[in-house]
């Protein structure tokens, strides 16, 4: 039987030629046809981009990392308006990167961040990093629990030349009526100085922004809570400063 060219539908293949140069005629046609399917494609290509950007990101084995949103100065308590979850290769992780987002809100960041920072646990004060910071376990040793006391100093100029991670020794003036014997004997302290606490390690030294109830003379320390105790009952009724005693004391001489 010959092949008279007809499709399901009754069109010749005559009549297909021509509807297709009538089309591709529209589409080249300046008008809201055109304009109409110029954006249904292009809404077509974003959904199909869309899709492979999704399928590829769900595929990836990079692990992930919280990192900051916006700038945070030191001692600001971190919100869930400053941390994502992004994936960084394995190759670019640090130790100790927070597993979630949730790990890092409400915890307060020691030293500024920028946009895009990876937030490690050495960067944030909570009670597992002050035990860290004074080489002690969470639960504490025989002179109690690692705590944390603000201690505001007679001399704001200490301040600045105060890190994270610094080892101090905290010094009170006396009027002598409660220096012992001890107190007197300590090496290079004068008779009208007394020796509060030492081993002392800086948290945060100064007053991050927007902060209240907090001058720039102010530092965080991390002691046992014995020694913080002491450290903030005699703050309230003496000048009390810091001496660096750490490494960094040790490396500068």
């Amino acid at each position: 039987m010959r092949n008279t060219g007809n499709d399901r539908n009754g069109y010749t293949t005559k009549d297909v030629i021509p509807r297709w140069r009538f089309a591709v005629t529209r589409i080249r046609t300046p008008g809201w046809r055109r304009h109409r399917a110029f954006r249904q494609a292009t809404a077509l290509i974003l959904i199909v981009l869309s899709a492979v950007t999704a399928v590829s990101s769900t595929r990836s084995s990079d692990p992930w990392a919280v990192t900051l949103i916006r700038p945070v100065t030191a001692g600001t308590e971190l919100s869930i308006e400053d941390l994502d979850l992004v994936r960084v290769p394995r190759r670019l992780q640090p130790d100790g990167t927070l597993p979630s987002v949730d790990a890092g809100v409400g915890r307060i960041i020691v030293a500024s961040g920028n946009p895009g920072q990876i937030l490690t646990t050495t960067l944030l004060v909570d009670p597992e990093s002050t035990a860290r910071l004074l080489g002690q376990a969470e639960q504490g040793s025989d002179r109690g629990r690692p705590t944390l006391v603000p201690l505001r100093l007679a001399d704001p100029a200490v301040v600045p030349f105060l890190i994270h991670g610094d080892t101090v020794t905290v010094l009170a003036a006396d009027d002598g009526s409660s220096v012992t014997d001890t107190d007197r004997g300590t090496p290079g302290v004068a008779p009208e100085f007394r020796v509060v606490a030492e081993e002392a390690r800086v948290v945060l030294a100064g007053t991050p922004a927007g902060a209240r109830g907090q001058d720039a003379a102010t530092v965080l320390l991390a002691l046992p809570e014995q020694d913080a105790r002491a450290v903030a009952a005699v703050s309230l009724m003496y000048p009390v400063t810091v001496v660096l005693t750490g490494s960094r004391a040790v490396a500068a001489e």
